[in-house]
């Protein structure tokens, strides 16, 4: 009688520990699968690329610039956000990357930000004393109507409110710093208006990937015109 009672204990222990052994496997956590070169988990745990280098574009001015022809004006308006003109030629960029930095102090001055949007745009008229209201240029971003906090000019005719024919005028708007160049972007004068940056965007895309390339395979920045 003593051994069946000691027998029952037993298997009674034996139960309880396996169900305990059971419950515990259940509860463990599973091992993760390991990635796969190419798996589409792996290019979403990469860090994001590191900043482009300069010399490898090839853009023109006008291939990232955004137009509105207002008769008898036509508006340019170019981003000079460096993200964007490291893309262009070497000369282009040089030239637009010299106007941002000569002008960068006195915008973020001007406009009491530290680091505001600089946005070059350049004035051309079909016909002499044109007018022109400098403040009806605006942008539109991310929902929101955009104003220029500064307007400082590049040429001295800019502010006489007229454009004369054959002489272009530029100026470098200071807007706020929040304005996302990888959003759909709006150029605003009056009643018209221009919404191609998406265009320009994909453009933008496709030239950044293959500075990437040609930087990575090692080759040798595009030259400079002598």
């Amino acid at each position: 009688m003593k051994w069946r009672t000691t027998r029952k204990a037993a298997l009674r222990t034996y139960a309880l520990g396996a169900t305990v052994l059971g419950a515990a496997l259940a509860c463990a956590p599973t091992a993760a699968a390991p990635m796969v070169p190419g798996d589409p988990a792996e290019s979403a745990s990469r860090p994001a690329a590191g900043p482009l280098p300069p010399g490898f574009g090839t853009l023109h001015q006008d291939d990232f610039t955004l137009s509105i022809r207002a008769e008898p004006l036509l508006i340019k308006v170019t981003p000079l956000a460096e993200e964007v003109i490291l893309l262009a030629a070497p000369d282009t960029y040089d030239r637009l990357h010299a106007i941002a930095a000569s002008r960068r102090a006195e915008a973020a001055a001007a406009a009491r930000v530290p680091e505001p949007a600089l946005f070059l745009v350049s004035l051309l008229s079909g016909q002499p004393d044109a007018r022109f209201q400098p403040d009806d240029l605006h942008l539109l971003n991310r929902g929101r109507l955009l104003r220029p906090r500064a307007i400082l000019p590049i040429t001295p005719e800019w502010g006489r409110l007229t454009a004369s024919q054959h002489e272009p005028q530029s100026a470098i708007y200071v807007f706020d710093p929040e304005i996302d160049l990888e959003l759909p972007l709006v150029v605003r004068y009056g009643a018209r208006e221009s919404n191609d940056w998406m265009r320009i965007l994909d453009r933008l895309r496709d030239e950044r990937a293959k500075v990437r390339a040609r930087s990575g395979a090692g080759l040798t920045p595009v030259s400079r015109t002598p």
